[in-house]
């Protein structure tokens, strides 16, 4: 029913045979005006309904400012090779970042190890954007435009 808020579906971001290390993005809004919070659930598996997927857990997103719903929230999820998921909710408004990761399936690791393959994930995260060399070709291109326009 249109308008209607239901529980219970989820949205993949990394799908089955992707090749790994890898770095995904989705945006996703929030629903209620003032939402001041998120729960975020981390889920694996490929049905549409998250009660047939296995729940890897959850965390919670808070300090989004006061406003209508549609507040975007960024959430990134990066997987290496080590079996180790770091799931990271961006709040886009005010760029508070929170994170959570899964090590399930990384259980031969000891701590410094855990700590050094989540530390080595951050160079997965760079944005095609953030690039220096991306960024050059987007400002020529702006110019460009710009000279176009005038």
């Amino acid at each position: 029913m249109a308008g209607q808020i239901r529980d219970g579906y989820f949205a993949p971001v990394i799908n089955r045979n992707t090749t790994i290390p890898v770095s995904r993005v989705e945006t996703f809004p929030t629903i209620l005006p003032n939402q001041t919070q998120v729960k975020v659930k981390v889920y694996q598996g490929e049905a549409r309904h998250t009660a047939d997927n296995l729940l890897l857990g959850e965390f919670l997103v808070e300090g989004i400012p006061l406003g209508p719903a549609g507040q975007e929230i960024e959430v990134r999820f990066t997987s290496d090779l080590n079996g180790i998921l770091e799931v990271e909710a961006t709040i886009i408004a005010t760029g508070d970042k929170a994170t959570f990761v899964v090590t399930r399936h990384a259980r031969d690791l000891s701590d410094q190890q855990l700590n050094h393959a989540v530390a080595n994930m951050q160079a997965l995260k760079l944005h095609p954007r953030e690039d220096t060399e991306n960024r050059n070709l987007l400002r020529r291109a702006d110019r460009a435009v710009q000279r176009i326009r005038q």
